[in-house]
Parts: structure tokens; sequence; C-alpha cells
């Protein structure tokens, strides 16, 4: 038995005393220290009273639902690093992303599994104890000068965690194929997307603690590990989008947006994939003396945007060029992304905006991606009512246009720009 469970006090909240006794036998025969609750109330003054490790959470309970419980944990400064299990006889999607939009850290389907529980409660406890590990290095490397060796520690550590999320997200994903036949396909693309970058984040972070490293080497690979995590966190945003675009569970949500900012903030995100093949990415409009402010959602337009550049610079060739513009038509907003790359197909057009669909396919295919941007592109372009189009010759390159209606309902008084201030640069703009 691991000599670290007996530290461990689980706090289990259902209404079903039947699931209650089940539970706690289940957990105190592994050495756990286990409280019970058997309402909604009582459970948040149990925590209260004595902050516990683990929250197992029944969502169905009569006075205050699981959700509620976990957003009024969450609320509390004292009690919001407490990882949350929710536990539900439901097996809907929405129900699940429910529990995670609430603050949940897991989610165990009824009737549960014995060593399906044992195994998540060990993977929560021992993130937690990873973060709690992270928070204190974090404070050594303050009071001590932030040494290179240090943080390279530090991102050792980071990335172990990391690892072990995204093994959580395999599994999520793998449980959504069971329900569509044509996720086997984008899971097979997911793992390699995924797995690339990490295996090379680890490796380079491996390498900076087993080798000394200068400066200048520290320099290189923190920046390669930057690149790689920016790319995996590109990945994984076009994935949950994706999920949330599938679920129903996306809304407008406008301002009035900056932009040049949003445009200037994706050419900068993906500056270390446009040098790497030497291409030239030009801003033509949206940063003139004036900025060009429209009403719409900033972080759809973001996504749209990082999408579309990531496609251009994806099948542009070296030493290519690749054009942003942005432009007000009367009440509509016009961005375009062309490139020089391969160009697509009249006939291809339309096909490129279906699920999980690349003109590539097959394991000699020469361009990454997992065939999801895309779609999520025009699933987006579709909730902001505008249109996208397609343009350009074969072997000249391609022209996307997206052109988005203002909206009329938005919050007057608040401006969306993803900088801090707001720079005023002369056009065109290169990186």
């Amino acid at each position: 038995m691991n000599d670290l469970r007996p530290q461990h006090d689980i706090l289990v909240i259902d209404d079903n005393p039947s699931n209650l006794g089940v539970l706690s036998d289940l957990l105190r025969d592994q050495g756990y220290r286990v409280r019970v609750a058997q309402s909604g109330h009582r459970g948040l003054e149990a925590a209260q009273i004595a902050k516990p490790d683990l929250i197992l959470l029944d969502i169905t309970m009569p006075d205050m639902d699981g959700f509620e419980v976990c957003t009024r944990l969450k609320a509390d400064p004292e009690l919001a690093a407490i990882p949350v299990v929710f536990l539900s006889a439901h097996e809907g999607t929405l129900e699940k992303l429910k529990a995670f939009e609430s603050g949940g850290a897991d989610y165990v389907q009824k009737p549960f599994q014995v060593q399906e529980v044992l195994m998540r409660v060990r993977l929560q406890l021992r993130l937690a104890s990873l973060q709690g590990e992270l928070q204190a290095k974090n404070q050594d490397l303050e009071a001590s000068n932030n040494s290179l060796r240090e943080q390279a520690e530090l991102v050792h550590h980071a990335l172990f965690e990391a690892k072990a999320l995204n093994r959580e997200l395999i599994g999520l994903n793998e449980k959504l194929r069971q329900s569509e036949e044509i996720q086997s396909r984008f899971l097979a693309r997911m793992r390699h997307e995924i797995n690339n970058p990490l295996s090379a984040i680890i490796a380079l972070a491996d390498q900076a603690l087993q080798a000394a490293f200068s400066p200048e080497q520290i320099h290189s690979a923190c920046a390669r590990i930057k690149a790689e995590a920016s790319y995996l966190d590109f990945q994984i945003r076009n994935l949950f989008a994706a999920a949330d675009l599938e679920a129903g569970a996306v809304q407008p949500s406008v301002t009035q947006v900056d932009v040049g900012s949003v445009l200037r903030n994706v050419m900068e995100a993906f500056s270390h994939e446009a040098q790497a093949k030497a291409l030239t990415v030009r801003l033509e409009g949206g940063s003139g003396p004036t900025p060009l402010v429209f009403g719409t959602d900033a972080a759809m337009l973001r996504i749209i945007t990082a999408n579309l550049l990531a496609n251009a610079i994806e099948y542009s060739s070296e030493g290519q060029t690749i054009r942003l513009r942005a432009a007000l038509e009367e009440a509509t907003l016009r961005l375009e992304i062309e490139d020089e790359g391969i160009g697509i197909r009249p006939e291809d057009r339309s096909r490129i905006f279906d699920r999980f669909k690349q003109l590539e396919e097959g394991p000699t295919r020469a361009h990454r991606g997992q065939g999801l941007g895309l779609p999520v592109t025009k699933a987006l372009v579709d909730l902001l009512n505008g249109t996208i189009d397609v343009g350009g010759e074969v072997g000249k390159g391609a022209v996307f246009t997206c052109r988005l209606p203002r909206f009329t309902a938005m919050d007057e008084t608040s401006t969306s720009s993803f900088e801090g201030n707001m720079f005023i640069f002369e056009s065109p703009e290169e990186l």
C-alpha cells in the first residue's frame, strides 16, 4: 500500500446513503480518510470546516445540484484548488461539458467500476501533489534569483503534468470516437499532432537537465519549447472549439473589437512557423492612424484568423509571401488571407470545409493537421452570420475571404484588444 494514502482526506457528497456506503468502504479499504455529506449545503460546510484533498461529488441532489456546489467551491479562494470528481448516471456529452465548465477535474459514470474510481482518485491526488510541488518551486525560484538550472527543472516538472493531462484528453477522444465512426480517422491524426510536439518538448527539457547548456543554448531550447507548446495549444483549442460547436454550446459574445490587435496577435503566435520557412507575413489594413474597431466576437475572430493563417503557412513554400488584409465595407468586415502556395482546385473548394477532411490522405501525406481547422472556421463564420469564399489559382496560391456583418447588440462600453496598449504602425507590416 502506498504510504502516502493515509495522509489524504476525501470528502464524498451524495444524497444516496447506499452510494455513500459503497464509496466510503471502498476508499477506507485503500487507506484513505473519508468524510461524507448527504447534501450540497452540508458538503460545503464540511469542506469549509476542514479542507479535503479531494471531493467526490454527485450531480443530481435535491437541495443543491453538483454543478452549483462545484461553482461555489471554485469561487472560494480557500477551496478553489481542491480537485472535484463528478459522479453521475447521465451519459450525455452536454452533461459532461457542463461538469468541466463548472470547474470539475474529472467525471465518473454510474454505475462505476471499482478500479476506475480508484485510478481516477489516485490520478487527481497525484496531479494535486504535482501542482503543489510546482507552486513550491515557483516560490523557491523567486527567492533564489531564478537560476537557469532551476528554470529547466520547473519546465520538466510542468511537462510531466502536461503529459498526464494529455493522456486524459486522448481518453476523452476515444470515448467520442465510439459515438461517431468518422472520428476514428480524426483520433489517429490527433495523437500524431499532439504527441509529436509533446515528445519534442520533453526531449528538449531532458537535454537542458542533463547537459551543461550555455545561456544561448537555454534560450534556443526555450524558443523551441515555446513554438512546440504554441502549436499544441493551437490544436487543442481547435478541438475544444469543435466540441463546443458540436454540443451547441457556443454563442457570440459581442464587443467592440480592435481588429488590428487581433491580427497582430495571431501573426506573433505563428511567427516561429513563418520564420522556419522564411515566409514573409504582411498585414495590410487594420493598423492606420485610426484603429479599425468593429462589433463582433473577439475570440471567434481570433480562431478564424489563426486557422486561416496556419493553413496558409502550411501550404506555402519557402521564401513566399502571405498577406493579411482587413477593411470595412459599409457595415461588413472583410478579412482576406492570400498565399502564394499550391492553390486549391475549384472542385475541391467545398470539400475542405468537411469535418476531419483533408485533400491529402494516407500515411504519406506531406502536410500536418487533423482536418479540423477549416471546418471550425466555417462553423464560426456561420455563427457570426458571415460568409467565407475560396479563390486563387492552382499553382499560384489560394485566397480565403471572410465577410462578417456588424452586430448591433453589444456592450458599447467594452473594447476587446489582444494587446496591452494600442500601438499604431505604418502599413504594411512584416514578420
